[in-house]
């Protein structure tokens, strides 16, 4: 009797070469907490911020993981938060200057910087250009008063309006951020947003759909949102009006303890490593976002891994019709995109 053939699966990634790397530097505090944000993001206390200890903390944290990165080069930077708009130009240079006396970054590498309009200063803005920075994403949210109000932003639609001229003058590249399915929205409420961001006709654009998570003020104070049917109404209205423009929609939209560890010579909070049996859902929370997908064979150059690894996950999701893909491509289909939750669990479920 012939024994049924398998194929032996790898138990360590492979690569055949070393792919690149995507740098995050976190820059948690805020001018005030917004209502729904549950990210590490702390209001900030008194008028002056630690910005040079944190940058050592921050490049003491990057010499820590230099062994488990060595060769491999930063094709982007992105400095987020929090609000990073509240430091100073000069910190953000020397943040730069370090991570480059470091690492190898890519000549043309995207460094993006993540501001509030309500720290809106534009020799500011000037500054974080000269000190390296070269994509600037505003996190406007709405131009309407009402849902500034209702999200509590700290700036106005003036504020907004002006951060949006200014960093245009300064930066090729600018990301406005605005969010949909706000308290009281309507979808005509979303297309004067849409409109009111496509005046300045942004290279890049980012609608958020408003979640309520745990642990925000939002959770233990639940405004009135729309209802699913009208959020997606909402959502529907916004791609209309981007698409009718020209857009192309590709992605589906403790601080003193860390310091004083860095300055003991202990830069590291938390250090996990992403098993075999999670690297699948690592690879595929980012790559179903994508509305074109990914090439099939970016998942072996990214994780050392062959495809097949995830062979029941893709047969599932395409099964269920939320994913579509051949020898060249993964891509999430309509339906994948709009339950992409749905879509992504499935690929969750094996890391399980």
């Amino acid at each position: 009797m012939a024994e049924a053939a398998t194929l032996a699966q790898p138990t360590a990634p492979r690569f055949a070469a070393l792919p690149p790397l995507a740098l995050y530097a976190h820059i948690p505090w805020c001018l005030k907490k917004c209502p729904y944000c549950d990210f590490n993001s702390h209001e900030r206390r008194g008028s002056e911020l630690p910005e040079a200890r944190y940058v050592d903390a921050l490049m003491a944290d990057l010499e820590f993981a230099l062994p488990s990165i060595w060769g491999r080069r930063v094709g982007s930077i992105f400095f987020g938060g929090g609000t990073p708009s509240l430091f100073s130009a000069a910190s953000i240079d020397r943040a730069l200057a370090g991570i480059r006396a470091r690492v190898s970054v890519a000549p043309d590498a995207e460094i993006t910087l993540e501001a509030n309009p309500g720290t809106f200063e534009q020799a500011k803005f000037a500054g974080f250009r000269e000190a390296g920075v070269n994509r600037l994403s505003i996190g406007i949210q709405s131009f309407d008063p009402k849902h500034l109000k209702a999200l509590g932003r700290v700036h106005d639609e003036r504020e907004a309006h002006a951060a949006a001229a200014a960093a245009l003058t300064i930066f090729d590249n600018v990301n406005f951020d605005l969010m949909y399915a706000l308290p009281g929205q309507t979808p005509e409420d979303a297309r004067a947003d849409a409109d009111a961001a496509l005046a300045y006709r942004p290279p890049h654009v980012s609608f958020y759909h408003l979640t309520i998570e745990p642990n925000t003020l939002f959770h233990r104070h639940r405004p009135s949102l729309p209802d699913e049917d009208t959020a997606a109404d909402i959502g529907d209205a916004i791609e209309n009006t981007l698409a009718e423009a020209g857009y192309v929609h590709y992605e589906t939209s403790a601080f003193a303890r860390y310091l004083e560890q860095v300055e003991r010579g202990a830069p590291l909070i938390e250090e996990r490593e992403v098993t075999r049996d999670e690297i699948g859902f690592e690879f595929m929370l980012n790559a179903l976002r994508l509305t074109d997908g990914v090439p099939a064979a970016l998942f072996s150059e990214r994780t050392g891994f062959p495809i097949m690894l995830l062979r029941k996950e893709l047969d599932e999701a395409e099964r269920r019709g939320l994913l579509e893909r051949d020898h060249q491509r993964i891509r999430p289909t309509a339906l994948g995109r709009r339950f992409l939750n749905d879509l992504q669990a499935i690929f969750l479920r094996a890391a399980a």
